[in-house]
């Protein structure tokens, strides 16, 4: 990987407990904030305005749902699902993929 990459995502928020995708982000961005549970994310994400906005499987659509509805339109451009790549559709519940 070009280590130049890496600039291209200065904070990133991973909603996910596995180490795994924390790690796997860790490796495209500078700064990765992780939190457990979509409150927390929304608290971290409303502070820190971060690039990007992972949420693992477990997270169902409606969790992601949750937090768009919380989020202001900005945030909503940088939120992206692993559950994305599955859908029949470019947006669920909303939030795009």
């Amino acid at each position: 990987m070009d280590l130049n990459t890496k600039s291209l995502l200065h904070r990133t928020l991973v909603v996910s407990n596995k180490a795994g995708i924390q790690d796997l982000v860790r490796k495209i961005s500078r700064e990765v904030l992780v939190a457990d549970a979509v409150a927390e994310a929304f608290d971290i994400a409303r502070t820190v305005k971060p690039h990007l906005v992972v949420f693992d499987s477990w997270f169902s659509p409606a969790h992601v749902k949750e937090f768009s509805d919380m989020a202001d339109e900005n945030l909503k451009h940088h939120l992206r699902s692993d559950w994305c790549g599955m859908a029949d559709s470019s947006t669920i519940n909303g939030v795009s993929c």
